[in-house]
């Protein structure tokens, strides 16, 4: 055991790391395995850079605090799904609202938005407002399930660096919750996700619910090592649940169409396939994925110039832009275990993911103004610091990790001065450490 004093802000922290003797590196694919380990060596050595101790502290304030969260279950929604199996994940479509428009906010015209099919009794059927939320949706699966995968992100992280097999335990409980367990797991479908009421019990749309699930597949690889996961339930989580979901994905009319799309769905769809696919060995999947990213995401996406404009058409198209960046990116860490390289290619005529993320850098970092939409009150441009992280590490450019200080934050203090979303930057530091360049 290992206890680091620090000052930070004043206050006086003892920072406790409980570290094995010889730590191994885990088991990730987005996450970078040999950057972590070099992070964990050096906090337990006491020799963490800059404000990365800081960091360390932060993450485990969090993880103290998320020890009572959960566990969560996809059996806690109100309502039975059309299968009559509660087991089953249940969604509704995010910008979908009643047809009456009784609940919208604001409300829009009603002479010029009713349909004349509307049944003003029942306000079916549904009709899009795309990007204007429903928050009716919040009382299905995608916010539990979401909570999960927060949560289990970070115990699974302040298990890796501190060692202290309480984390771990948690997070293993939160998975078997959600995952493995008989009386709660999820069934590895979403036949019933993206439910749009009066037009259909479930879409392809529903399959972006998932584009989180990868950090699952990360976590579980930080606490690989951990006597509260068991090899047991490594090989459960695999063959009943990640492999079964990577077949509904890969063979059913729901999972092909949504791979089919041409936006940032499309490409989150990849991510989940390569994620599950390499988690539960399907190696030739993976790759087969992997080779088909240029042509599929890279040549039909970006333009020479780095526009995405299947994002900037949106009501959104900031936030999904930086949406199919984190995509992409993803897809380049998870390619590379398939001998594929996508962070350096460039088209001849100059498509490429990193044309794509300089063409939003003007705008992140205030020079420009944005010339799309964006209704999204809660985004901001802060939000790409584990991109710029991520970047200058992929492209050993140190101008991207100065332009950090550079992006706006969300977080102001009591004198209007802006603050750094501590959040974003605690795990930008802990799980995308900054590399030697």
């Amino acid at each position: 055991m290992h206890r680091f004093p620090r000052y930070f802000g004043g206050l006086l922290l003892l920072v406790v790391v409980v570290v094995e003797a010889m730590p191994s590196q885990p088991n990730t694919f987005v996450f970078d395995g040999v950057a972590l380990l070099d992070l964990k060596r050096r906090i337990a050595n006491g020799q963490s850079r800059g404000d990365e101790l800081k960091s360390y502290g932060h993450l485990i304030e969090r993880a103290n605090k998320n020890m009572k969260n959960g566990p969560y279950s996809v059996m806690t929604k109100p309502t039975t799904p059309p299968s009559g199996d509660k087991h089953d994940y249940e969604s509704l479509a995010t910008y979908y609202w009643p047809c009456n428009n009784a609940t919208f906010t604001p409300a829009p015209n009603c002479n010029q938005t009713l349909k004349p099919s509307c049944d003003l009794t029942t306000c079916l059927p549904w009709v899009g407002r795309d990007g204007h939320r429903n928050p009716c949706g919040d009382n299905f699966d995608k916010v539990p399930m979401d909570d999960m995968i927060s949560t289990v992100q970070i115990l699974s992280a302040a298990y890796f660096f501190s060692g202290n097999e309480s984390y771990a335990e948690r997070a293993a409980l939160l998975l078997r919750t959600w995952f493995l367990d008989a009386s709660t797991a999820m069934n590895p479908n979403l036949n019933f996700s993206s439910i749009r009421p009066g037009i259909n019990n479930g879409s392809s749309s529903g399959v972006i619910d998932i584009h989180d699930l990868y950090i699952v597949v990360e976590s579980v690889g930080l606490i690989g090592d951990s006597d509260a996961w068991t090899t047991d339930d490594q090989c459960r989580l695999k063959t009943t649940w990640f492999r079964e979901m990577l077949r509904w994905l890969i063979e059913t009319p729901f999972g092909k169409d949504a791979n089919m799309k041409r936006n940032n769905h499309g490409t989150w769809s990849d991510v989940v396939r390569s994620s599950f696919a390499l988690f539960s060995d399907d190696t030739v999947t993976a790759k087969e994925i992997a080779e088909r990213v240029i042509s599929n995401r890279i040549m039909t996406q970006i333009e020479p110039n780095g526009q995405m404009p299947y994002e900037d058409n949106r009501t959104n198209a900031a936030t999904y832009s930086c949406m199919n960046i984190r995509a992409l990116f993803n897809l380049a860490r998870l390619a590379s275990f398939s001998g594929v390289e996508l962070f350096n290619y460039t088209s001849k005529d100059g498509r490429g993911i990193r044309q794509a993320f300089e063409y939003l850098i003007p705008f992140a970092v205030g020079k420009q103004p944005w010339p799309f939409k964006e209704i999204n009150n809660n985004f901001s441009w802060g939000e790409m610091i584990d991109l710029f992280r991520r970047a200058a590490n992929a492209y050993q450019y140190p101008p991207y990790e100065e332009m950090i200080s550079q992006l706006p934050s969300s977080d102001v203090d009591a004198t209007g001065v802006g603050l750094p979303d501590e959040d974003d930057k605690y795990l930008t530091d802990m799980l995308f450490p900054k590399q030697f360049y």
